[in-house]
């Protein structure tokens, strides 16, 4: 696949066709190819702009949104209360950026079995945004779902 430099897509797009109806539409296996294109590339531009002063601004955007919503939708105030107070999510930055890892991950899994004709990885929302997973604060290796 050949690297994308900008993306051809603007947020408003993300917003009104993944992150406005249910949380499951985020997951790779649910996403369309074209979103799996998308999301990879963005990805791939958030990860490598996070050395440059400016980076890939709307890149990064878009996967800290995806990491929010995906973090919102499989939280569970048992699980971590000290995350939560007034429905709102208190993490650090570094907690968040593992998501967007694990997010990056998961995509490029997904195109891969696309590619290869093989069935999906299937992820749930907890097993990819879930406090407990790797990278979280506090949380065990690997008490997170797969």
């Amino acid at each position: 696949m050949e690297k994308r430099h900008a993306m051809n897509w603007a947020l408003d797009e993300l917003y009104d066709e993944l992150l406005s109806g249910e949380p499951g539409a985020i997951l790779p296996a649910n996403l369309s190819d074209e979103w799996l294109e998308r999301l990879c590339a963005a990805a791939d531009l958030a990860v490598e702009g996070c050395d440059s002063d400016r980076g890939h601004g709307e890149a990064f955007d878009a996967m800290m949104a995806i990491a929010a919503r995906g973090i919102r939708a499989a939280r569970t105030d048992e699980a971590s209360p000290s995350l939560f107070l007034d429905g709102d999510c208190y993490l650090s930055l570094q907690e968040l950026w593992m998501r967007v890892l694990e997010y990056r991950l998961a995509l490029t899994r997904e195109r891969g079995a696309r590619m290869a004709g093989c069935a999906s990885h299937e992820l749930s929302l907890a097993g990819l945004f879930a406090p407990g997973r790797p990278g979280w604060q506090g949380g065990e290796a690997g008490s997170g779902e797969r």
